[in-house]
């Protein structure tokens, strides 16, 4: 069985160091963090969207 290149503990640490007062990704944002496939997010407006080229 392949080993998940993102692991729940790195979540875990991520959820640390980004969220306040002990808060946690819901399932369906840490199924979305751990998921190395191509995905499409949309955002709302306002939620500071930035193009990289």
């Amino acid at each position: 069985m392949p080993q998940d290149i993102i692991a729940d503990d790195d979540v875990a640490y991520a959820e640390k160091i980004l969220l306040k007062n002990d808060k946690t990704f819901n399932t369906e944002r840490s199924t979305f963090i751990k998921d190395l496939t191509t995905l499409d997010l949309q955002a709302v407006l306002g939620s500071r969207k930035r193009l990289l080229y």
